[in-house]
């Protein structure tokens, strides 16, 4: 091979390094895209299964709340538990 041919491959292959850098460079961003997509629907799925858990949580304290005030006036009205 003479010079030309060799610097026409070398060209050649500066061409091909530099489209697959263009090519891994575009790339990169949107994998991070749907990384920060994936990681919205998981901590928004996480947060309605906390909200969810938490409105449970607040309406077994009410009932258990209720029930205790009901059974303090009860007693204090002069009723006596069956189980004493």
């Amino acid at each position: 091979m003479d010079q030309y041919e060799l610097e026409e491959r070398e060209n050649q292959r500066a061409l091909v390094r530099d489209a697959v850098r263009q090519v891994l460079s575009e790339q990169v961003p949107a994998d991070e895209a749907m990384k920060k997509v994936v990681l919205e629907a998981i901590q928004e799925w996480m947060s309605e299964r906390i909200r969810e858990f938490g409105w449970l949580s607040l309406k077994t304290l009410g009932y258990v709340a209720f029930g205790v005030l009901v059974y303090v006036a009860m007693v204090t009205k002069g009723w006596t538990p069956p189980f004493k």
